[in-house]
């Protein structure tokens, strides 16, 4: 959601030439304006280097004049060089993050999986009857009562009356 609008827009780090002049033969100057979000770098291949103009600023640089009579412009984020460790570690934190994650205490298991190679053995899966083989009634164990012996109560009256 985030990356293809910055792809395609390029806010970060952007340029827009407002005034092209010839200096002399062969040399030309060129005035160009921060319109990105960061700190640019605009250099002139074979000519001068504007570091560091922050955004809205605008920047002069003079420099030879390419086949074609063009003049060439290259722009890219300058940044002081802690805040390029701002960005690198910006960058790195997913895989700071998982290699803390793997020597945390409470992922000892998944340590073991990943560094270790060891796999966790999974219990036995419970095994069910088949239930394609049915037994018969008749095949049952037999129950041998008594019928010498009373039945035992079983709290139910026998009168026939109703309360």
């Amino acid at each position: 959601m985030v990356v293809v609008p910055i792809w395609l827009l390029r806010p970060l780090v952007r340029g827009i030439i407002v005034q092209t002049s010839t200096l002399r033969p062969g040399v030309s100057q060129i005035v160009v304006v921060n319109t990105g979000i960061f700190p640019t770098e605009f250099r002139v291949p074979g000519g001068q280097v504007a570091a560091f103009v922050n955004p809205g600023y605008r920047a002069t640089l003079s420099g030879p004049v390419q086949r074609g009579g063009q003049l060439g412009l290259s722009q890219a984020a300058s940044f002081h060089w802690y805040a390029w460790a701002v960005v690198g570690l910006f960058v790195a934190s997913p895989l700071m993050w998982y290699v803390v994650s793997l020597f945390r205490p409470s992922s000892r298991v998944e340590r073991d999986l990943v560094l270790r190679g060891r796999h966790v053995r999974v219990p036995a899966p419970l095994t069910l009857p088949d239930m394609n083989e049915v037994l018969p009634v008749l095949d049952a164990p037999r129950h041998n009562r008594d019928y010498s012996r009373p039945s035992p109560p079983t709290g139910r009256s026998t009168s026939g009356g109703s309360r």
